[in-house]
């Protein structure tokens, strides 16, 4: 029995960024953009809405280097969603409280694949996305 996908994207971004960039910062799993949506009723205090996550995008990791950011996807296999979520998260990423340390810094976009797409990797690459193959040595 194989990996379940989500865990193969999981290994693959760990993997990556464990080679690429050893020794950076590195955040996983982060909820992007602002806790209280614009839609929210006013009954709910900030930390309720906080608890709840419920309309924040979530990125599978952040990679912070000295003068730029990495927002990181992977993908197990081809699939064209994988293109608005990480232009989302790059449009987030400047309105999510726990990173304004960092929203100065130019965001990129990466998205590491492991199945030949050229569609994909075109629309990808037209989007300013760096895809890079990456195919774990565990499969």
């Amino acid at each position: 029995m194989g990996i379940k996908p989500k865990y193969r994207k999981a290994r693959i971004i760990a993997q990556w960024i464990a080679k690429k960039y050893p020794s950076r910062l590195v955040l996983t799993h982060v909820g992007l953009g602002p806790y209280r949506p614009h839609n929210a009723p006013q009954t709910l205090s900030d930390g309720d809405i906080r608890m709840t996550g419920v309309n924040r995008h979530w990125v599978q990791a952040i990679v912070v280097l000295k003068s730029r950011v990495l927002v990181v996807d992977a993908i197990t296999r081809p699939d064209l969603s994988c293109i608005s979520r990480l232009l989302l998260a790059k449009d987030r990423f400047r309105t999510t409280p726990e990173l304004q340390a960092w929203r100065r810094l130019p965001v990129y976009l990466v998205l590491l694949y492991d199945q030949e797409s050229p569609d994909l990797l075109d629309l990808a690459r037209q989007h300013g996305i760096r895809t890079v193959f990456y195919h774990s040595p565990d499969d």
